[in-house]
């Protein structure tokens, strides 16, 4: 049987590459010691040999090649199903390839927990129920509620982001994808008994232009959005913002950022009722909505940015 090469084999191939200036071999050979014997101390003396700042270049670097690989072999995996075909390989580089936008690796996490707390406002029967998802991005959220009997309609501005959904969701029964102008009135896609109006004002202009349809075309909506710490009711922070993500302003480059007082009292001029869901199980890394308001404009807290959940009502 062969004997396996000692640490001390790999150690004298790390410092004869180090003394050649191939520092990838020599961090290659540290890696070999450490998965045998991560104590070994002779390692810290190639590792500072090597410097910090380019260890962390060369790990980065490594990490980079395991992640490629992984892709490859979970495409590879993916499309060699029966059921699978190029169409379906195109979506998934989208998730390999774009971790920005609606591919975000946080995106995931916050679908979940306002899925959940809707199931948990609304129950799970949506069958036969006509829904709007207003600015729906990939769509998402709308195919959940389509899945389970609702006939939905997907409406969003991006043209990107419709044909990405349209694409995914092309054999869902109920569900479709509607090109839309949140800027305007769209009181034309009709009526609805549920709005899903999920971080789409902070999105635009207008603000009272998107409640005022939203009013006139059902009688509950779901409000998810990204606020201000106010409780002025007419408050809204308007900021220029870059359009580069497929999450981003469409219409004219503009953030809005309303108190949550100012929702409140538009809906309320509408007849509705707040029901307020600012609770902690909506947090996630990037999103708190559980805050407690103290009035100083701010947008975020500790690092998060302040949102608020509501289910508005009207008899």
């Amino acid at each position: 049987m062969k004997t396996p090469p000692s640490n001390e084999h790999f150690l004298k191939l790390a410092w004869g590459y180090l003394a050649n200036g191939n520092l990838d071999k020599a961090l290659e050979n540290c890696l070999n010691v450490i998965s045998r014997d991560p104590s070994d101390p002779s390692v810290a003396a190639i590792m500072n040999a090597i410097g910090t700042a380019q260890m962390g270049q060369l790990l980065t670097k490594r990490l980079a090649d395991v992640e490629e690989g992984l892709r490859q072999t979970m495409r590879a995996a993916f499309l060699a199903h029966p059921s699978t075909g190029p169409l379906d390989g195109l979506l998934l580089d989208h998730h390999l390839r774009l971790d920005q936008g609606h591919f975000a690796v946080s995106y995931p996490h916050w679908r979940l927990v306002r899925l959940r707390k809707m199931f948990e406002i609304l129950g799970h029967d949506f069958a036969g129920m006509r829904v709007l998802d207003l600015g729906a991005g990939l769509g998402d959220m709308g195919a959940v509620l389509a899945g389970l009997g609702a006939e939905v309609v997907a409406a969003e501005g991006r043209a990107i982001n419709r044909a990405y959904a349209a694409m995914r969701y092309r054999d869902l029964p109920g569900y479709s994808v509607v090109a839309f102008d949140g800027e305007k009135d769209f009181t034309a896609l009709g009526r609805f008994d549920l709005i899903l109006n999920f971080g789409f004002l902070e999105v635009i202009r207008n603000i009272g232009n998107v409640i005022d349809c939203c009013g006139k075309m059902a009688d509950r909506v779901l409000v998810d959005t990204l606020v201000c710490d106010s409780s002025n009711a007419e408050e809204v922070k308007s900021y220029a913002y870059e359009t580069a993500f497929d999450d981003h302003p469409l219409w004219g480059n503009i953030c809005s950022r309303p108190s949550p007082a100012y929702v409140e009292r538009h809906f309320g001029e509408l007849g509705f009722k707040a029901e307020r869901h600012f609770t902690k199980d909506l947090e996630t890394d990037y999103y708190i909505y559980d805050w407690i308001p103290t009035n100083s404009l701010n947008l975020e807290l500790n690092g998060k940015f302040l949102r608020r959940f509501w289910l508005m009502t009207r008899p």
